[in-house]
């Protein structure tokens, strides 16, 4: 960078690399033709023969040569590497067609199946049958809070616990509360007789619901389950 005259911006200069200092061949490729010229128009300052000067062009000429086939067979492999991606992906689109088409046919068997080494036909999922909550059982403190809590009796992940309570002798249920969890904390008005069971719903099915138990909140805290 040079200093321009005085109140004016820096005058930048940029300066081209020598010739000799020029790593990319393509940069020296587009070098090569001035470089030529001008050690040709001044081959007597340079010392250079007419034969030199032949001799120099034949080298530049074949350099760019192969560097004119170097561009195009980059050019042609990106070019195959491009058709065989489209070519792998359309095959793999066929072969999952074909997989997906064989292993619907309950006829063909998983043994040839495995010689094709596709997956083997797919299995129904096996349904476990939802099971009757157990040990249900509940604490109770002076503001109406009753925490519930209770064994899941083997029930599975995802199987949610639907939880009934009865206000009355009747026995009338209603759903208060659903969880996935084995335990809840509900609330009722202290001094309130309330009857509690629990059931398991998975899959649409619901199981036997358990037995009930029956809350007497108070001023005191209660901890005990009682079968109705």
């Amino acid at each position: 960078m040079t200093m321009g005259p005085r109140g004016m911006a820096p005058k930048r200069v940029f300066f081209m690399p020598y010739i000799t200092a020029i790593q990319s061949d393509v940069e020296l490729s587009n070098v090569l033709g001035s470089f030529l010229s001008a050690a040709a128009d001044n081959a007597d300052a340079l010392g250079m023969s007419p034969e030199a000067i032949e001799e120099l062009g034949i080298k530049i000429t074949d350099f760019k040569a192969r560097m004119a086939s170097v561009n195009a067979q980059r050019a042609a492999y990106h070019a195959s590497v491009t058709a065989k991606d489209e070519s792998a992906a359309d095959l793999r689109k066929e072969l999952g067609r074909l997989s997906k088409t064989w292993r619907a046919k309950d006829t063909i068997d998983d043994s040839l199946l495995a010689e094709l080494r596709v997956a083997p036909h797919e299995t129904p999922p096996t349904f476990t049958a939802v099971t009757t909550p157990r040990a249900l059982v509940f604490r109770a403190d002076a503001q109406g809070n009753i925490r519930l809590k209770w064994d899941r009796n083997g029930n599975t992940r995802g199987t949610i616990f639907q939880i009934e309570a009865s206000y009355d002798r009747t026995r009338t249920w209603q759903i208060v509360r659903t969880t996935t969890a084995s335990k809840a904390t509900l609330h009722s008005n202290v001094g309130e007789q309330v009857l509690y069971r629990v059931a398991a719903v998975r899959g649409g099915v619901t199981s036997v619901a358990s037995s009930p138990i029956v809350v007497w909140p108070s001023a005191a805290p209660a901890e005990s389950a009682h079968a109705a």
